[in-house]
């Protein structure tokens, strides 16, 4: 969505309104996902208030986060190194097309030598 709206959203019993390019039902999600796992903090620390089972969710979220950037971050390596690797295996396989051209060459001068060789012994 490219147009910035308003979207209502409930987080724990609080109306928030937010001004975003998100579609409203993924923010919706969002919000709906926030206060499932406050209440699931609150469920099971009843005497934590709202702030630090907030403050709970919001470093287990940022935990995820950064795990997941650090995994994105690792297949992204790996798919540089494969690249790399499959550029180099494309440039030896060049090679050794080429290096196989030359040998095939090289053979088809010998035949012709030979066939040569073979025609003057059989006028002799």
């Amino acid at each position: 969505m490219n147009v910035t709206g308003k979207v209502k959203v409930e987080i724990c019993g609080k109306t928030y309104t937010l001004i975003t390019r998100e579609d409203e039902a993924y923010v919706a999600d969002l919000a709906k996902r926030i206060t499932r796992a406050v209440d699931d903090i609150l469920r099971d620390t009843p005497t934590l208030n709202l702030a630090s089972a907030l403050s709970l969710v919001c470093m287990d979220f940022a935990d995820d986060l950064m795990k997941q950037q650090q995994s994105s971050d690792n297949l992204r390596a790996q798919i540089r190194d494969y690249v790399n690797e499959a550029g180099k295996a494309h440039m030896e396989a060049d090679n050794l097309r080429k290096e196989l051209a030359d040998k095939e060459r090289e053979i088809q001068d010998l035949k012709n030598r030979l066939g040569l060789r073979d025609l003057r012994n059989s006028i002799d």
